[in-house]
């Protein structure tokens, strides 16, 4: 089985966390995989590939819709 470096960050999952696999410079394809699919499952992977417009002045519930981007945004990150 292949040793895989991990760090201590996390998504977190509700119950648990999930560890993020560290890029060694080593089999870069697998690794890309492996991002991809973890983002994808938490729901990220738009943000990841597309961003999010930062709005100056939203309406109430575009502002709320804006809060819950930045918080997926802020996973995508750490």
């Amino acid at each position: 089985m292949e040793e895989v470096e991990r760090s201590g960050l996390g998504l977190g999952l509700g119950l648990g966390w999930t560890l993020i696999p560290i890029f060694t410079s080593e089999k870069y394809e697998f690794w890309s995989i492996k991002m991809k699919t973890l983002f994808m499952s938490q729901g990220l992977w738009d943000l990841v590939e597309y961003g999010f417009v930062d709005l100056t002045n939203p309406d109430e519930e575009v502002a709320k819709s804006l809060k819950e981007t930045k918080k997926k945004d802020a996973k995508v990150v750490r």
